[in-house]
């Protein structure tokens, strides 16, 4: 019987033993048959759900692009355009450019188009803007050479400019004759290219454009104005000659003009501006002289261009009105 109980014991101990071995084998294989390249297919898919989560998600994926702006290192060309807009205009420079531009009397020097150099004055008026008007002065026979210093000798336009006695709204070229050259006739192209120049680069109103000068420079007005009378608004001849001839009357019918000589000159006739002014006020309503008693030849300037009674600057420029009738003829 003892014999019976030990065998039916063994059998069931066998059977059992049997019975958990697979599951132990597939607990095994759950834990250690997942090899290394499945792992990182596990890692890709997990970056994946991750990106999906973000793009369901904007704020979430906003938050991520800020981090990484944060630390983004700067760029050095954006850099540089931050630093420019911050810095390329300092605070003293930006209160200077604030200030009103002052006046300025330049010595300048502009090639023709033979090659040839001519030297000029430039007045530059203060708080100079576009459209501005523009004045060409023609100096006398002193200020022939190629020393623009004996341009502001004379006691004439450039000199009152120059030492602040006068401060007119507007551009003054002053041109300087060669002293090879007998008179502004002879290089009255090269004016006109001096001229056109100085509009450009000044931007000054092409309808503003007025012609004054004296002595030998005010026989070149006339001479100028006969020539080009489109190209100026307005002239104003101190002391110069002209013929009053039917050809020269007809170029100047209709351009304003304002001649003033002295009763007393002895350099140039005061009748030929008299009687030039005389014949062209029966076709120019605008044609006016002023004959100023007891002046000689050298006191024109002054009483023409510093004097209150005349004001033949703002005149030109359209600044001011003729002066009473007593000055004219």
């Amino acid at each position: 019987m003892e014999k019976i109980l030990a065998c039916v014991l063994a059998i069931a101990l066998l059977l059992t033993m049997s019975s958990c071995r697979p599951n132990e084998e597939s607990a095994t294989e759950k834990t250690t048959l997942i090899p290394a390249a499945v792992e990182e297919d596990a890692e890709e898919t997990s970056g994946e759900q991750e990106e999906a989560a973000e793009r369901s998600d904007p704020d979430k994926a906003g938050e991520t692009a800020m981090s990484e702006t944060q630390v983004k290192p700067s760029v050095p060309g954006d850099q540089g355009l931050t630093e420019q807009s911050e810095t390329a205009v300092p605070e003293e420079q930006q209160n200077e450019e604030e200030e009103v531009q002052q006046a300025s009397f330049t010595q300048q020097h502009f090639t023709l188009r033979n090659g040839r150099v001519i030297g000029y004055w430039l007045y530059t008026p203060a708080g100079a803007v576009e459209n501005m008007p523009l004045i060409l002065y023609l100096h006398g026979g002193s200020g022939k050479g190629d020393d623009l210093e004996l341009v502001t000798q004379a006691d004439s336009l450039p000199q009152y400019l120059q030492n602040g006695q006068l401060a007119p709204e507007a551009y003054v070229l002053i041109p300087q004759l060669p002293a090879a050259r007998r008179g502004w006739e002879d290089v009255q192209e090269a004016l006109m290219q001096l001229l056109s120049a100085v509009q450009e680069s000044c931007q000054t109103d092409p309808e503003r454009v007025s012609l004054t000068g004296h002595s030998m420079g005010g026989t070149g007005v006339w001479q100028l104005a006969l020539r080009y009378p489109d190209s100026f608004c307005a002239i104003a001849p101190l002391s110069g000659s002209v013929q009053a001839s039917a050809e020269n009357v007809s170029k100047l019918r209709s351009l304003p003009v304002w001649a003033v000589v002295g009763s007393e000159d002895a350099v140039a006739d005061p009748f030929l501006s008299v009687q030039m002014v005389e014949a062209l006020s029966e076709q120019n309503a605008q044609a006016y002289i002023t004959v100023i008693e007891g002046a000689d030849h050298f006191a024109v300037p002054e009483e023409a261009y510093l004097s209150g009674r005349l004001d033949i600057i703002g005149w030109l420029t359209g600044g001011a009105s003729l002066p009473q009738e007593d000055f004219l003829h």
